[in-house]
């Protein structure tokens, strides 16, 4: 489809590019998404729907503030995670790790990192070739390059000496990653909140590695128990590590090249072809489409009674590159079973810097 005829009719948004230190931007969202409050009315547990390789059993009780997004595999955003928070109050859309609306430790940094650049989740936070200059190790560390895209945390050992990692680990700075990779099982990654604290030692001038730290903020599949306010969150914040631990765990210290490239941050937009109607809704029907040149977070259309309570919705989400969604894939709307009376309609949607209210109407059944 022609740029101008994708435009005919459309309802255009723009996310500006946002000014100030891109670290700094990282960093803020990554703590919004951190340190949002919530209760549920009915506690639950989360699970897998599907077994997977490791626990992901949290258990959320009734009227007990939590701090942070959940623990999902969804790949959301604030945004959408605010789609069912109201009032404090998060609306579960599903007790099942793989649905609940949340991040989990990669997708999290992703989404801060969307903040400022154009980067789908179908992939990884480290150098591959798929994500071309984007990512680079810190402080020159050598990439493993007889595995091609398919090296880990202990290739990148071998091909380095501890020194060379100690120094890479005193040169991270906040907005970077740490980012552990085995090819057996799952790995995780943390994303640096601060610059390191270095001690080295006076006379050879080597880092000392059991007194130096990184500090780092993440999200995890566990409740943070070294808190001693009483917070209940899985988002572990400002925690320090060693450097001699984060060698022997093989944290790889990773970083954005836009952070010392000059890159100029780019405008989103997310543009919406197409319009709903009463006639459509009541047939279950909807149509139109999103588009955007960075990744879609996810699309929802919802339908509220007149107490402003949602009695049916459908959404599409758990999107990890998509720049375009269509709504007549959305599932679970449902408009024929409502009762007869006066209803609300509203579409949104989202990329990782924000969501918009695209079509708001209220119709009759």
């Amino acid at each position: 489809m022609s740029e101008a005829k994708l435009l005919e009719n459309c309802k255009v948004v723009r996310f500006p590019a946002p000014e100030g230190d891109p670290r700094e931007i990282v960093m803020d969202y990554m703590l919004k998404m951190a340190n949002v409050e919530w209760k549920v009315k009915e506690g639950f547990t989360t699970t897998w729907k599907t077994p997977g390789d490791f626990k992901v059993n949290l258990e959320y009780e009734a009227d007990t503030v939590y701090r942070g997004i959940p623990y999902s595999r969804v790949n959301g955003s604030l945004a959408e995670f605010e789609e069912f928070w109201k009032d404090g109050i998060f609306e579960v859309n599903s007790p099942y790790y793989e649905e609940i609306v949340g991040v989990h430790c990669s997708s999290s940094i992703n989404r801060a990192y969307q903040q400022l650049i154009d980067l789908p989740f179908r992939g990884t936070l480290r150098p591959v070739s798929a994500r071309g200059t984007i990512f680079e190790f810190v402080n020159g560390l050598k990439r493993p390059t007889e595995f091609g895209d398919d090296y880990d945390s202990f290739d990148v050992w071998n091909a380095n000496s501890k020194n060379d990692v100690m120094e890479a680990f005193a040169n991270v700075h906040r907005g970077d990653v740490l980012y552990y990779k085995n090819k057996k099982r799952s790995g995780h990654t943390r994303l640096v909140s601060n610059d390191s604290i270095v001690v080295r030692d006076p006379e050879t001038g080597l880092i000392d590695p059991e007194q130096s730290f990184v500090i780092t903020t993440e999200q995890t599949n566990a409740w943070d128990k070294t808190r001693t306010d009483g917070v209940k969150t899985t988002w572990w914040i400002d925690h320090r590590y060693s450097f001699a631990i984060l060698y022997e765990k093989a944290f790889m210290p990773i970083t954005l090249t836009l952070y010392t490239s000059g890159e100029k941050l780019k405008d989103a937009y997310l543009i919406w072809n197409g319009k709903n109607t009463e006639e459509g809704l009541k047939e279950n029907k909807l149509t139109g489409t999103f588009y955007s040149n960075f990744p879609i977070t996810y699309s929802k259309a919802s339908v509220y009674d007149e107490s402003g309570k949602c009695v049916t919705y459908g959404f599409i989400y758990a999107l990890g590159g998509n720049y375009e969604v269509n709504m007549e894939n959305a599932n679970g709307f449902d408009v024929k079973s409502l009762p007869s009376g006066k209803y609300t309609f509203e579409l949104r949607a989202a990329i990782a810097r924000g969501g918009e209210t695209f079509e708001k109407f209220e119709f009759t059944k």
